[in-house]
């Protein structure tokens, strides 16, 4: 399938999510109940 034909059978508020402005930040993340301390990652925040 062509990428055309998935953009197309894609949900529209998908699509305008994708092209929101986002801002890039580092985040803290773990695994869910996880006991070890948080892993610093790159990330963004989209303002869409």
């Amino acid at each position: 399938m062509s990428e055309q034909n998935e953009n197309q059978d894609a949900d529209p508020k998908v699509e305008d999510r994708r092209d929101s402005p986002r801002v890039p930040m580092r985040l803290k993340v773990r695994w869910q109940g996880g006991t070890e301390s948080f892993l610093d990652r790159a990330g963004d925040l989209s303002l869409g």
